[in-house]
């Protein structure tokens, strides 16, 4: 006798077809939306219904016609560099330029924030969301939340090196614990488990999510700064931009006269370099690129 037909129930069909009679795009639909239901969403679908790559302007034009447009929605941005180089001025003025285009934007302020200095920049203090907390966990958790229940359209994390985990603060039984404690590593670590977690929340959203992060030295036969933080922060960033402090001879200038009548050239900024470290972001100029900018102590960033 012939063996029998295994048979599939399809969605929306009124009786059982036979397995070998549906065709393969048929199945493939129905498997993809008995995944998706099972999972409790999309996490299965075709390319064309990938969302498409978008990118938040920095209100710095040179330096988001170096990027494409600015930094992309969706995913990880890392910007860092010494001390006074530009960066918060450029996340003050990233935050603006979000402000301006309608977009709830969310400051994690683990350093100073300025607020005269963030209005200098257009930033709406009174709509800015900014959080201060005291454990990393904390700061990182509020990201994931609020990516996950897209509320949020930009966030901005200042800094990197400011967040100070659970475990550096405090033994397992909550006491206070010591500096003399080797905490070696601990923050990348979190780091780590952090990206693994936001990585999806943070695409799902449509998050721009913009890193700023300090300089750490390597003294060894040659000095020289790199970004700390762990494979994992470089690993998830989109796009990394170092920034530093160029040569004095190239700083702003203003002519000033001096009490007795003379001229004088009295530096009033400095000259800011970005340079493009990793790049995976598309219309973004090649890694290595490198743009100078005049920044003005009392103004920002001047360009024509």
């Amino acid at each position: 006798m012939p063996k029998k037909k295994k048979v599939v129930h399809l969605d929306n069909t009124p009786s059982a077809v036979a397995l070998v009679d549906v065709p393969k795009k048929d199945r493939l639909n129905h498997l993809l939306r008995e995944i998706n239901k099972t999972c409790g969403q999309s996490v299965i679908h075709f390319g064309d219904e990938e969302l498409a790559w978008t990118k938040q302007p920095t209100g710095v034009k040179p330096v988001d016609d170096m990027l494409g447009g600015g930094i992309p929605y969706g995913r990880f941005t890392t910007v860092w560099g010494s001390p006074g180089c530009g960066k918060t001025s450029l996340a003050y003025s990233t935050a603006a330029q979000a402000q301006k285009d309608g977009k709830v934007v969310y400051f994690i302020a683990l350093e100073s924030f300025d607020i005269d200095r963030a209005k200098l920049f257009g930033v709406d203090v009174d709509k800015l969301v900014i959080g201060r907390f005291p454990k990393a966990e904390q700061s990182l958790d509020t990201i994931i939340k609020l990516a996950k229940e897209k509320a949020v359209d930009v966030i901005i994390l200042d800094s990197i090196q400011a967040l100070s985990p659970k475990n550096e603060q405090e033994e397992k039984s909550g006491a206070f614990k010591s500096t003399e404690n080797d905490t070696m590593a601990l923050l990348a670590r979190k780091l780590s488990q952090f990206f693994r977690m936001a990585l999806d929340p943070v695409h799902r959203g449509n998050v721009a999510v913009l890193l700023i992060g300090q300089t750490r030295t390597n003294v060894g036969y040659i000095a020289f700064e790199q970004l700390s933080g762990g494979n994992a922060l470089k690993h998830s960033s989109k796009l990394i931009i170092q920034m530093r402090r160029g040569q004095k001879a190239d700083a702003p200038h203003k002519k000033i006269k001096t009490k007795e009548g003379k001229t004088e050239n009295v530096i009033i900024g400095f000259d800011c370099v970005f340079i493009l470290e990793k790049v995976q972001s598309p219309n973004c100029k090649t890694e290595g690129t490198k743009l100078h900018l005049p920044f003005i102590y009392e103004e920002g960033f001047k360009y024509e």
